[in-house]
């Protein structure tokens, strides 16, 4: 055999050995990709039933605990038990409070039918009238003892405020208002139109004073340790907005203060929790195309596209799973009560439910309500041991200075 062809031979069996080298690599990688390819088309039709299932209840275990390993599996839970806070920073404005009491106050609104009885510019009138205009009544604008909020001027302007303001129940109302030529009611617009009729009633809300207090307001203040009285009202309502503004820094502190410790969420929650948002800004899309609004959820949720709006979607559902997580924490850590019937059914009734059932649908099932009250629980937990630095005697504080007021100073 000659040199050449030894030498061919040799490539040849070189090129064999390469081949069969490649097969058996490529079998290999065959082999090893069966179980991926298996896994990824089982993952990909979990995650499909998931997103058919999706639901505000799924995942969670009737007991209001996440249906996963404990919470410290997946957060480091936050140091909950050393928070401190300066008082004055959530005392109400003397504003706010003045909102707070007024609001109460209009609770015990009285309807005065007593002819004579004075109306406000700000009064809630019960009116009776016609409305006359080129010589026709318009019946689509007239009106039989229907309630009107004066001073807002959305009825027929500003004027038709005054003029019933300077009137009093029993009065008769006869006057014309003469609407300018780009009156927003092309109605109206440029004419004149003649209203007759009566004021019915006023709407007059009581006077703060001890005696309305003591007689109205002791259920509404309940067992509290302040006296029935004009200032214990105030205080009473200035302790309450001041609690309020403490619980919402704490419900906020908690998850912001929880990290995660763990590479993944739990991944059959996370993956609900992504779906039943996708499913709330679907029918956020529904609702707005109802109405005749051209936006779908990706205008919605401010996304500039298709794989952006995954992208908030996915940011949005780990924030709502890292908050669960976070108040959990705390829930195993505190060794608080466990959720059970009694405990869900003492909580309904204290949110007002007529009963336990009522509270769960509002809730979307057993387990979400039952989180729910979870999450109110640790609330309350760490409320109740907060470090607060401060004068507890001051219940509100003067209003912040407006640019004005503060360049005179």
């Amino acid at each position: 055999m000659s040199k050449e062809s030894r030498l061919a031979a040799k490539k040849r069996s070189k090129q064999a050995k390469m081949k069969r080298l490649r097969n058996k690599i490529l079998l290999c990688i065959g082999i090893l990709l069966i179980p991926v390819i298996i896994a990824l088309i089982t993952l990909k039709v979990i995650d499909n039933n998931i997103k058919d299932k999706q639901s505000a209840n799924r995942y969670i275990k009737t007991d209001g605990t996440i249906d996963a390993k404990a919470a410290k599996n997946y957060v480091k839970v936050a140091d909950y038990k050393n928070i401190s806070v300066n008082m004055e920073d959530y005392l109400p404005t003397e504003s706010e409070l003045a909102s707070s009491v007024e609001t109460v106050m209009k609770g015990y609104t009285e309807t005065v039918t007593t002819d004579g009885t004075a109306i406000t510019s700000t009064s809630t009138v019960n009116l009776t009238y016609t409305v006359t205009v080129d010589g026709s009544e318009l019946s689509d604008y007239t009106q039989t003892n229907g309630a009107y909020a004066l001073g807002s001027g959305t009825r027929f302007g500003t004027e038709f405020d005054d003029k019933i303001a300077a009137l009093k129940v029993g009065d008769s109302i006869n006057f014309d208002i003469t609407f300018a030529d780009d009156y927003s009611n092309t109605t109206f617009a440029g004419k004149t139109a003649t209203f007759k009729g009566k004021v019915d009633s006023v709407d007059v809300v009581p006077e703060l004073t001890d005696s309305f207090v003591a007689e109205k307001l002791t259920e509404y203040m309940g067992d509290s340790e302040y006296p029935k009285t004009a200032e214990g009202l105030k205080s009473y309502v200035a302790n309450n907005l001041y609690e309020d503004k403490l619980r919402n820094y704490i419900s906020s502190w908690i998850p912001e203060n929880t990290e995660k410790s763990a590479f993944f969420y739990p991944y059959f929650y996370y993956r609900n929790k992504y779906y039943y948002i996708d499913n709330y800004y679907d029918q956020l899309e529904s609702q707005y195309k109802s109405y005749g609004l051209d936006m779908d959820k990706y205008d919605i949720m401010g996304a500039s596209s298709k794989g952006d709006y995954k992208k908030k979607l996915r940011k949005l559902a780990k924030s709502e799973v890292k908050r669960d997580l976070a108040y959990q924490a705390i829930y195993e850590d505190a060794g608080l009560e466990t959720i059970t019937d009694e405990v869900l059914a003492a909580h309904a009734t204290e949110e007002g439910y007529s009963d336990v059932d009522s509270f769960i649908s509002a809730y979307g099932g057993k387990g979400a309500a039952a989180q729910s009250v979870l999450k109110e629980k640790v609330l309350e937990y760490v409320f109740s041991i907060v470090k607060v630095e401060g004068d507890s005697s001051q219940m509100w504080k003067d209003d912040p200075a407006t640019a004005d007021t503060a360049e005179a100073e």
